[in-house]
């Protein structure tokens, strides 16, 4: 949660998760007489939407991260709904561009004869790692050798170890862990192509706009994922970016190959990739959306604040 202040005291609060951070700041805003906002992400709206009407109805203004989330927020507010949502905006997250843009014409210490294919995303389900695997096994089949580095960590190591093992990608898999800001420049400055098969998982949860696909394409490496939630906001399929549906393994194994054998495609996506990052996902112009939102809801009279 954060606080906006000045000299004449607090001015302002925020908090990101429409889950306990956002009901501390609802209440505080009560008590205080303060605007607060607040950002929903994704599990918060998709999952877990606890008080959620409440929390719309006392805040100043709402902040989501992709127009997907915003019309399902409006498709969970019944009543009131079209004067509720006038106070929902969408900013979608940002990156320092800056810390990825010149990553591919730097000198690297990691070669490769194969293709590197790239995911970079905690082991859940709902990251859609064990349709990389199998897509993975389907391009062995057809004489396409590839390495795959899988970056991260979570519950579905185990079973992804295990998948390697009976498919027989085990000298083609790496898992690396966990790993640093300056490992994952590493490993795009690299990578040939990024994966992110994302899918809505059992419990309804799935990705919002990952932010691990802006990196790549910032990195300039072209990058192959789901129009699942948001993400189809940031990559315009055969334009910046490879869409596939969610579960489809075999369009999956397609749109590596096409990338791995298209060099006109693979540099056209790779370009436009990184347009598109810089013209609407730089970190910058997403908090100065945000400080003029803060700004507008400071300059709220007290009587009008409820």
């Amino acid at each position: 949660m954060a606080v906006a202040s000045s000299a004449k005291g607090m001015t302002h609060i925020h908090a990101h998760f429409a889950t306990e951070a956002t009901t501390v700041a609802m209440f505080a805003s009560i008590l205080t007489n303060t605007p607060f906002s607040f950002t929903i992400h994704a599990y918060d709206l998709l999952v877990s939407p606890r008080f959620l009407r409440e929390k719309v109805e006392h805040a100043h203004s709402v902040v989501t991260i992709s127009e997907f989330n915003r019309q399902y927020l409006a498709s969970l507010l019944l009543k009131d709904r079209e004067s509720l949502m006038e106070k929902v905006n969408v900013v979608h997250q940002g990156i320092s561009i800056e810390d990825f843009i010149y990553l591919r014409s730097q000198q690297t210490d990691f070669p490769s004869e194969l293709p590197i294919l790239l995911t970079i995303a905690r082991l859940v389900p709902k990251k859609g790692h064990r349709y990389v695997m199998e897509a993975l096994s389907l391009l062995k089949k057809r004489g396409i050798e590839a390495r795959w580095i899988v970056a991260g960590d979570g519950p579905e190591k185990s079973m992804l170890m295990r998948l390697s093992q009976e498919l027989g990608l085990e000298n083609s898999v790496e898992f690396v862990g966990e790993i640093d800001s300056s490992q994952v420049k590493e490993l795009l400055s690299v990578a040939t192509i990024f994966v992110l098969p994302c899918v809505k998982d059992e419990n309804g949860n799935m990705d919002g706009i990952p932010v691990a696909i802006m990196e790549a394409m910032a990195a300039g490496v072209p990058v192959v994922s789901t129009s699942v939630s948001g993400i189809p906001e940031l990559i315009e399929h055969r334009t910046n970016g490879l869409l596939i549906a969610p579960f489809d393994v075999k369009a999956l194994m397609d749109s590596i190959q096409n990338l791995l054998e298209d060099a006109d495609l693979y540099d056209r996506i790779v370009y436009a990739g990184q347009e598109r990052i810089v013209q609407e996902f730089d970190v910058f112009s997403s908090a100065k959306r945000l400080i003029k939102l803060f700004e507008a809801n400071t300059r709220l009279q007290p009587s009008q604040r409820q």
